[in-house]
């Protein structure tokens, strides 16, 4: 981890860029949000009840004059006079000179006035003007995702256009021989380029935009060509040719473009490994070709990557209470996928899949977050363990 911690110091947050408000669903803000107006826009009443001037009231009781009404519709926009009150709407302007507003179970009514049997509390059910948001205060800022509310937030605020960080492109590769594309496969020996679909979808939901290079045949010429394909993407990821039994591929193929290669290797029961290295400035996150891992490396090591460049605050870890005991088949491992639910109390639980195979695409699909186990082999049902989700997706409603 200490290797990645140095690779990670090294990506930058790429530059900014205006998008319309109404396209910002997912996107991270590179600036400060400013409203361009006022909310409210003036004092406004939070509930029916007679706009006064407090100091008018210096005994009880005091009778003051209607000298108006003010709603939502039809605001008062004069000014209230000594000895005088308004009669105004909850979310009606609250008119000018008035410091207080007493709700009407607190006077008695006459046809042309009232009277206040107890002082008023200055300031009392008023919404101060700009007490939501004004031109002069700041409301969220740089690395806060956009999500449905605050799109409307923007709108509200009038800011059509808003400062957000530039999408990284992100080239995608799949590497081998036996890959095949879906509804492509020739014979049985064909495997599925699943990844071509999986890692796009990873990189959509970190906040990426995927580029689709395709599958490259175990030729070191074919791949090398395909990562000079990556040519003006901020980031290459591939799958496959990582592994002794893939004859060390891409360490080959990257050796003859760069001297630069870090291994990163996750204690799983498959002994997979990745690399990471640079191509004239891009950085090439290399993945096992197997799903499971290479699902596991995206959540450790890619999706950080990828966060940084978007500029997402790191998110703070999370931890649930262990659903069973892990067993043999759990040890001997860092992370296990797993599911989470929320029990009857409302506290997060994780249960581990009951098979983590890694050719057991089903049992992948189900799973929603990796349990991380690193040295604890002695995980009993009950203990409270840290979980990585899944659902850290920058398109949230």
């Amino acid at each position: 981890m200490d290797d990645f911690l140095k690779i990670i110091e090294l990506i930058s947050t790429l530059p900014k860029e205006f998008v319309p408000s109404s396209n910002a669903l997912g996107r991270v803000l590179a600036e400060p949000m400013r409203a361009r107006v006022s909310l409210p826009a003036t004092n406004v009443a939070t509930i029916d009840g007679f706009a006064v001037r407090s100091e008018d009231v210096d005994r009880i009781p005091t009778t003051l004059f209607i000298q108006g009404e003010s709603n939502s519709t039809h605001p008062f926009r004069g000014t209230l006079h000594k000895g005088n009150a308004i009669r105004t709407a909850a979310g009606g302007r609250v008119a000018n000179g008035a410091d207080s507003l007493v709700e009407v179970a607190k006077v008695v009514e006459q046809e042309d006035s009232i009277t206040l049997n107890a002082h008023p509390v200055y300031g009392e059910n008023i919404c101060p003007a700009g007490m939501d948001f004004s031109p002069e205060t700041e409301s969220f800022q740089p690395g806060t995702v956009m999500n449905s509310r605050l799109v409307g937030l923007a709108s509200t605020m009038h800011l059509l256009w808003l400062p957000v960080v530039r999408r990284p492109r992100v080239a995608i590769l799949a590497v081998g021989n036996e890959l095949a594309m879906p509804g492509e496969a020739t014979d049985q020996n064909n495997i599925t380029a699943s990844s071509l679909y999986t890692i796009p979808a990873n990189v959509v939901a970190s906040g990426g935009e995927p580029v689709i290079l395709g599958i490259a045949n175990d030729s070191l010429d074919m791949v090398r060509g395909k990562i000079r394909d990556s040519a003006g993407c901020d980031l290459l990821i591939t799958t496959g040719g990582t592994s002794a039994g893939a004859g060390n591929l891409m360490r080959k193929a990257l050796e003859g473009i760069t001297d630069d290669i870090k291994t990163l290797r996750i204690q799983l029961k498959r002994n997979d490994l990745m690399f990471f290295s640079h191509y004239n400035g891009v950085p090439i996150c290399s993945l096992p070709g197997n799903p499971t891992s290479s699902s596991i490396y995206f959540s450790m090591f890619v999706r950080p990557i990828i966060n940084k460049m978007v500029g997402v605050r790191e998110a703070p870890k999370q931890y649930a209470i262990l659903g069973r005991s892990l067993d043999e088949y759990d040890t001997g491992v860092a992370y296990l996928h797993a599911s989470l639910s929320i029990d009857s109390s409302g506290t997060y639980q994780v249960i581990p899949m009951s098979a983590q195979d890694g050719f057991l695409l089903t049992e992948l699909a189900k799973a929603d977050c990796l349990l991380v186990v690193k040295e604890n082999k002695n995980l009993k049902k009950g203990d409270y363990v840290e979980v990585i989700p899944f659902s850290h997706s920058l398109i949230s409603t």
